[in-house]
C-alpha cells in the first residue's frame, strides 16, 4: 500500500527428506534476527547464518540471500549474505530487511546455477481456493508453468 512492500516465505518439506537443513535455516534466520540492529555489518549478519548452519552439518547458498525492502522496491540495498562476504556495510537507522538463509547437503557446491529451468517452485496439488479473482489467475498460471 503507497509503496510499502513487505516479503515473507516460508519454507516447507513435503517429502519428509530435507526436514534437516529447512530446520538449519529456520535456526539461522532466528540467529540472524537476534544480530541485527542499526550499525552491524552485514557481513556479521551472513556469518552468523553460515556459523549456524555449519554446526548443523550443512552448507549456506552463497549466491543466494536477503536484501534491503524499500518504497516500491521489493529487491533494494542492502544486500544480506548467507556467509561472510567481506562487505563491511552497516544497517542503518529504521533499514528494512529481508533475511533469506538456505541450506544445501554438505556435498553440495553451495551455489545455485542460473539456467533456463527454474526448479525452486513446484505446483503440488490444490488444497484451496483463493478468494481474490488475481489470486485465482495466478494459481492457475503456476499450475500451467510448474
Amino acid at each position: 500500500m503507497n509503496g510499502v512492500l513487505g516479503d515473507c516465505a516460508l519454507t516447507v518439506d513435503l517429502s519428509g527428506d530435507y526436514s534437516a537443513p529447512a530446520e538449519a535455516s529456520k535456526e539461522a534466520l532466528e540467529n540472524a534476527i537476534s544480530k541485527v540492529k542499526a550499525g552491524v555489518q552485514v557481513r556479521e549478519i551472513g556469518r552468523l547464518i553460515a556459523e549456524t548452519i555449519g554446526k548443523k552439518g550443512f552448507k549456506p547458498i552463497k549466491n543466494l540471500g536477503g536484501h534491503g525492502v524499500g518504497i516500491h522496491e521489493l529487491h533494494d540495498e542492502p544486500f544480506i549474505p548467507n556467509y561472510d562476504n567481506g562487505d563491511t556495510a552497516v544497517l542503518e537507522e529504521n533499514t528494512i530487511i529481508a533475511i533469506e538463509p538456505f541450506a544445501t547437503l554438505a556435498s553440495g557446491r553451495g551455489l545455485v546455477a542460473n539456467g533456463d529451468i527454474k526448479e525452486i517452485f513446484s505446483f503440488v496439488g490444490d488444497f484451496a481456493q483463493p478468494r481474490m479473482p488475481n489470486s485465482r489467475t495466478l494459481l492457475s498460471m503456476n499450475k500451467k508453468g510448474f
